[in-house]
């Protein structure tokens, strides 16, 4: 007995200023909206872990999910999903909480309305020319959004190699909205210090080479007519141990939260672990501030996540597998970007490439 199901493509998603906030502790409330469907999700998510989710049986309500904005500097996408494809929509922070004119100094102002009054000619092209701009970048922003849907979801292991399977001849890499390295006629070169020795152009390929958990983000191959291929890029330390054994994640903190399959079992507190999920209790402690995990069972593989809570609150990813136990699909219900991944070996990882239509959805 088959049964078919079959769902509309999702509607693209909006991200809209909700209200201004209250600098520093909320620079603004951004909303997202997206027409509700069967089994639609919408998500807020940064640098690849899920803020918040929701999701309606109503299927004439529209979507909403609101996100306060606290940094600038951190990025921000909005997605809206079903089992069967995808949109995502990039929030621009800048244009969406900044008000450029609360900014302008008493000197600035008065240099306006100076120049308004002696040059009414020069500011009406200035708006004219600004209508123009703004009409091009939602055009080149639709764009985008257009190509976003193909999404690929890429999965290695501290010090493997990726490939970005998008030819190009002229054209650029872009990791979570900055240029990290061009090609010009075939010739490739770093622009980014982070990537320096480590980016390749191989078969009209970007690679990048020695990945480090850092590595982890958005990446974006953009050709000479802005065409577009997207990526999603994870990159966890491999650790296989045996039951019974211990593991220590290799990822000091002082303030922290150990995470496992997206679940919060643990934290540091001032170098102090303490164990929030039962299963884990008695097990877990601090070496070194490093979480540490002994008496492991075949129920302990999985993903974890090291979320340093001090300074760049940087995140260290890794996979650990037990060994001795049949591989078998592992998943994850936290809602992340991550659909099921089979276990692999040290040297070939987690299975490689994901189409991103899984996320949100049941698989099938």
């Amino acid at each position: 007995v088959f049964q078919l199901t079959v769902y509309n493509r999702v509607s693209k998603p909006v991200v809209t200023l909700s209200a201004k906030g209250s600098p520093p502790d909320t620079l603004c409330t951004l909303k997202c909206s997206v027409e509700n469907d069967a089994e639609v999700t919408l998500y807020w998510h940064s640098l690849g872990d899920t803020l918040s989710s929701t999701s309606s049986s109503d299927l004439n309500s529209i979507l909403t999910l609101p996100l306060k904005i606290t940094r600038l500097s951190d990025s921000y996408s909005c997605v809206a999903s079903n089992p069967v494809n995808l949109w995502i929509a990039s929030a621009d922070l800048e244009d969406l909480c900044l008000d450029k004119a609360d900014s302008l100094s008493a000197g600035a102002i008065a240099a306006i309305v100076i120049g308004t009054l002696v040059g009414i000619g020069i500011v009406a092209g200035g708006v004219t020319w600004k209508c123009l701009a703004d009409k091009w970048k939602e055009q080149k922003a639709e764009k985008i959004r257009e190509q976003a849907m193909n999404l690929i979801y890429l999965n290695k292991a501290v010090k493997d190699s990726v490939t970005f399977e998008a030819s190009v001849f002229n054209g650029v890499l872009r990791y979570n909205g900055k240029d990290i390295a061009e090609v010009t006629s075939g010739q490739c070169r770093a622009t980014h210090e982070h990537f320096t020795g480590r980016v390749e152009f191989t078969n009209n390929q970007f690679c990048i080479t020695n990945l480090q958990s850092a590595d982890t983000g958005d990446y974006q191959v953009i050709d000479g007519q802005d065409t577009i291929r997207g990526f999603y890029l994870e990159v966890h330390a491999y650790l296989k141990m045996g039951e019974k054994e211990s593991v220590t994640f290799q990822a000091r903190v002082h303030n922290g939260v150990l995470t496992w399959n997206g679940v919060a079992i643990a934290e540091m507190t001032k170098g102090i672990c303490t164990a929030r999920v039962p299963r884990f209790t008695g097990r877990l402690e601090a070496k070194d501030n490093c979480f540490c995990i002994s008496n492991l069972n075949s129920v302990d593989r999985g993903f974890y996540k090291v979320k340093n809570q001090d300074g760049q609150k940087t995140v260290t990813r890794f996979h650990l597998d037990i060994k001795g136990v049949p591989p078998q699909a592992l998943t994850r219900d936290d809602g992340e970007w991550a659909p099921l991944l089979e276990s692999q070996s040290p040297q070939h990882g987690p299975q490689d490439v994901f189409e991103m239509s899984t996320l949100g959805g049941k698989q099938q």
